[in-house]
Order: structure tokens, then C-alpha cells, then sequence
């Protein structure tokens, strides 16, 4: 089993297209408060595009950006 399907289980996300990399674990302080903070990277190769559907030929389009996700 692969670190990265390991780290799905425990934390209980289970999508193909998310990777982690080697320092996918950090504890940070936020505001006081001690979290666990987990980074990973989707990874999927999108069909269309979102703004004007227009069809991804030859890899035309490609994700990007980040997002924040919080899991209690």
C-alpha cells in the first residue's frame, strides 16, 4: 500500500487524483491553537473548462489554483 493511499485512510479521503508529497505533515500554530496541517495536490486533468466549456484538446487546459480544505 502507498504512503498516499495510507494518508487517505486515516484521514478519511478517499479521491484517486489527490497526492501527497514528502513533507505532507506539519504542526502548525494558527491563532493560538496547535493543528495538524496535511498538503496535497489534485492531480486530475480536467475535460472542460469551467468558465466557458470549452473542450480541453491536446491539454490545452489545465487546473489551476488551491483551495483549503478543513476536516474536524
Amino acid at each position: 500500500m502507498s504512503s498516499t493511499s495510507i494518508i487517505a485512510k486515516i484521514i478519511e479521503i478517499y479521491d484517486r487524483n489527490i497526492e501527497f508529497d514528502q513533507d505532507f505533515f506539519k504542526n502548525k500554530t494558527i491563532r493560538g491553537i496547535e493543528h495538524t496541517v496535511i498538503k496535497g495536490k489534485l492531480t486530475y486533468i480536467p475535460d472542460s473548462c469551467d468558465h466557458c466549456n470549452g473542450e480541453n484538446k491536446d491539454y490545452m487546459i489545465v487546473k489551476n489554483g488551491n483551495q483549503i480544505m478543513h476536516k474536524h
